[in-house]
C-alpha cells in the first residue's frame, strides 16, 4: 500500500502539471532545533530544503530535515488539494534510523522506515480560527502490541498582524493514546511570528520566531529559523 501510494503521488503530479499555469516555488531554512507537534528532534540545528510544484488548487510538495550532527533526517512527500475554505494533505514521512541500514523503498516489517498521514485544514475569511485535523493512516504501530493507533493530532491557531508582523496563536491536543501522548493531552501551545526581508518580487528571506510549550510534558522550547525562498510562475 506504502509504495503503491509513492507512485500514485508521482502519476498525478505528472498528468495534473502538463500545460500551462504552473508554479515552483522553493525555499531552504537554518534552525536551531526541528520542532514538531510538541517534541524537537534531533540534537543540535538543522536545515529544511523544501521545492513544491503547483498547478491551479493542487500542490507535489517534497520537504526534508537534516540535524548537523546527524542525529535526525526525515524526508516528506505530500500532495496537497485545495478545495474552498479546506485543504487536504497526504503526507508520506521517512524516517531513517541513525546508525541503521535505511533502505527508502523497504516496505517489510523490520525495514519500514515510512508512515502517512491524512490531513484536513480549514480556514475561512469570515472565521477567526485555522483548524487543523491530521490521523496517521500506516506507520503508527503500538511499540508492544504493533497494532496501528491512529494517532491523531487537532489544532486550532488565531493569526493576527501586530506592528505590521504576521503572528500567530496556537493550540493543540490528541484525543486519545498515540504516537503524542499516552492518552487525551494537551500537547501543543505556541506563540509564533513571522516576518520576511524582500529580495525582489519572487524572492525573500523568511524570518520566523517560536516559543513552543508542551503541557502534557512540561517541556518548552524557543525556536528561531532564517531561510531563503523564491517562487517563479
Amino acid at each position: 500500500m506504502r509504495k503503491s501510494l509513492i507512485i500514485l503521488f508521482m502519476v498525478i503530479t505528472t498528468e495534473l502539471f502538463a500545460g500551462d499555469g504552473n508554479r515552483l516555488t522553493w525555499q531552504v531554512d537554518l534552525l536551531n532545533r526541528h520542532y514538531w507537534r510538541g517534541n524537537v528532534f534531533g540534537n543540535g540545528p538543522a536545515i529544511e530544503p523544501q521545492f513544491a510544484f503547483g498547478h491551479k488548487n493542487f500542490t507535489f510538495n517534497v520537504w526534508a530535515s537534516y540535524t548537523f550532527d546527524q542525529s535526525y533526517s526525515d524526508i516528506d512527500l505530500y500532495p496537497v488539494l485545495s478545495l474552498g475554505n479546506f485543504e487536504f494533505t497526504l503526507f508520506d514521512y521517512y524516517n531513517p534510523i541513525p546508525g541503521e541500514e535505511n533502505r527508502f523503498f523497504d516496505f517489510s516489517s523490520d525495514g519500514n522506515r515510512h508512515s502517512g498521514e491524512i490531513v484536513v485544514d480549514f480556514a475561512s475569511p469570515g472565521f477567526p480560527l485555522e483548524l487543523m485535523w491530521a490521523t496517521f493512516l500506516y506507520g503508527d504501530g503500538h511499540l508492544l502490541t504493533n497494532e496501528h493507533m491512529y494517532s491523531t493530532y487537532f489544532q486550532a491557531a488565531y493569526p493576527f498582524k501586530f506592528a505590521g508582523t504576521d503572528v500567530e496563536l496556537s493550540t493543540a491536543l490528541t484525543p486519545w493514546e498515540g504516537y503524542y501522548n499516552d492518552g487525551f493531552g494537551w500537547v501543543h501551545a505556541g506563540l509564533t511570528v513571522s516576518d520576511q526581508i524582500r529580495i525582489d518580487n519572487r524572492t525573500s528571506v523568511p524570518l520566523k520566531f517560536a516559543l513552543n510549550f508542551n503541557p502534557a510534558a512540561s517541556r518548552a522550547w524557543v525556536i528561531f529559523s532564517i531561510g531563503l525562498g523564491r517562487t517563479n510562475e
